[in-house]
């Protein structure tokens, strides 16, 4: 029984230094193709954190100056409807008095 393990271990070890040395050669490459591309990938994903910061910013700024010029254009809205009213009794007035005339296209 002693002799037994002794040629199994020979008979593994004799064979298996082949194929172990066979399969370590591509998941090497594959494992350095793998570092290679989660390298480019993370560099990928830090261009694009990056962009997206600035599109933050730009995005931010373009908020900022919207509410101002939302703010600024309130004024302006109420001074035109005040003028829209004036227009409006302008209007009204004018026609008034062509319909004392009997030819008023008002009638």
């Amino acid at each position: 029984m002693g002799s037994e393990p002794d040629r199994k271990r020979r008979h593994f070890s004799s064979i298996s230094p082949k194929p172990v040395m066979a399969k370590k050669q591509p998941f090497a490459q594959l494992s350095e193709g793998k570092k290679l591309g989660t390298a480019v990938l993370q560099y990928q994903n830090q261009k694009l954190a990056q962009k997206l910061e600035v599109q933050k910013i730009e995005y931010s700024a373009l908020e900022n100056k919207f509410s101002q010029l939302k703010d600024k254009q309130g004024p302006c809205d109420s001074t035109i409807k005040a003028l829209n009213n004036c227009w409006k009794w302008v209007i009204m007035l004018f026609c008034y008095s062509l319909c004392a005339i009997p030819s008023c296209i008002c009638m």
